[in-house]
């Protein structure tokens, strides 16, 4: 696996990582936007996924999700997440896009939309994007989960999908 340095990953924009080896970037996606996974497995015995995420949660919408199911009382995975560049809220009719990174913007934006189903927008953001692994490896080598959406949708959101 490409181990970067933080510099190198720093330098990456879209022109740099279009112009990078890559297995799986077919021509017909057109206008998608290619990103590429970067992880490190690190060593982490004397920490727990809460004092990691203490230690790393300093903005709002950071979030810690386990695995835990049933009678268990350890988790088989645990997602730290930092620093997204949208946040999505629906309530009713209506959602709200919150975009909190743009280049060259200072302050976050903010988008209300009429909306009954919130997914299909989700569907659309993701869409957006392709992955593409470094030339040599194959999707099997990332974590189960390597990107993509993540937030919860509440009781209330099972009456959208019994119709």
């Amino acid at each position: 696996m490409d181990h970067p340095t933080f510099e190198k990953v720093q330098q990456l924009d879209l022109n740099s990582v279009a112009g990078l080896p890559t297995t799986g970037c077919e021509q017909s996606l057109g206008q998608a936007i290619p990103i590429m996974p970067l992880y490190r497995d690190l060593l982490a015995d004397l920490e727990t996924p809460i004092s990691v995420y203490c230690k790393v949660a300093r903005e709002p919408f950071c979030f810690l999700k386990e695995s835990v199911m049933g009678g268990e009382h350890m988790a088989r995975y645990s997602c730290i997440g930092i620093d997204p560049y949208m946040v999505l809220t629906h309530r009713g009719e209506r959602a709200t896009l919150r975009w909190l990174r743009q280049r060259g913007a200072d302050v976050a934006l903010e988008e209300t939309i009429p909306c009954y189903d919130p997914l299909p927008l989700i569907q659309a953001e993701l869409d957006r994007y392709h992955l593409v692994m470094p030339e040599g490896q194959e999707h099997e080598a990332l974590p189960g989960f390597s990107g993509g959406a993540f937030g919860y949708l509440a009781y209330e959101t099972a009456a959208r999908f019994e119709h």
